[in-house]
């Protein structure tokens, strides 16, 4: 059975856009092309929730590294695939994607961005001068 999931997502100036996740029974069945992907937990009522919106330049190599770890260690139940729109950034729109619906994974990875940029943009004091 296939099963899908739409996620909207607000568009500057204009209507909001679905973006359509399929999930697939297995894994043999994810296409050779780049496309995002989600990984799903279940919330304590049973309900899906998305941990983490992603880019893949191939979706048969979806990464398995420390995002899967923390995925799982969040509850992973599933993942869901998209193809990437047609002239769309997969990173950005994976990441405004994590932002519009909470996905955790995506909140920690962005304010741990957000506090690195204001790290390197703090010029450090100027020493003091021996007296």
């Amino acid at each position: 059975m296939i099963q899908t999931f739409d996620f909207p997502l607000a568009q500057p100036g204009g209507a909001p856009v679905q973006i359509s996740f399929t999930r697939l029974d297995q894994l043999e069945d994810l296409p050779d092309q780049p496309g995002l992907y989600v990984l799903l937990g279940r919330d304590r009522a049973g309900a899906l929730h998305p941990l983490v919106f992603g880019h893949a330049d191939r979706l048969t190599r979806l990464p398995q590294g420390e995002e899967f770890a923390l995925a799982l260690r969040e509850g992973l139940y599933t993942q869901a695939i998209a193809p990437l729109p047609d002239g769309a950034d997969g990173p950005a729109l994976a990441c405004a994607l994590g932002a519009a619906h909470d996905a955790p994974i995506n909140t920690r990875r962005a304010a741990l961005r957000a506090i690195e940029a204001a790290r390197l943009s703090v010029t450090p004091a100027a020493p003091l001068a021996a007296e």
